[in-house]
């Protein structure tokens, strides 16, 4: 989750993956998945480096979890379950 800003003031957490779009009209405003609108105080820039520090946070947090079984990816195509 990321914290943000209410045009308000008031800061609240938002789950970025629930963002459908972002339109700078002067103001920044969320569009999110249900329909509903936040107007926020962040530009859509700082929004865009937030979400990107977000996702590379929890993908770097799974790949060092101990918590995490370890995994190898695999090349498609490539897997023993197909005979090469």
């Amino acid at each position: 989750m990321i914290r943000l800003t209410k045009f308000t003031g008031e800061e609240f957490f938002l789950n970025p993956d629930t963002v459908k779009s972002i339109e700078d009209v002067g103001d920044t405003v969320l569009t999110l998945v249900t329909g509903e609108r936040l107007l926020i105080q962040e530009s859509p820039e700082k929004f865009r480096k937030m979400f990107i520090a977000y996702k590379k946070e929890l993908y770097m947090s799974a790949l060092v979890s101990p918590d995490v079984p370890n995994m190898m990816a695999v090349q498609a195509g490539h897997g023993e379950s197909n005979g090469h």
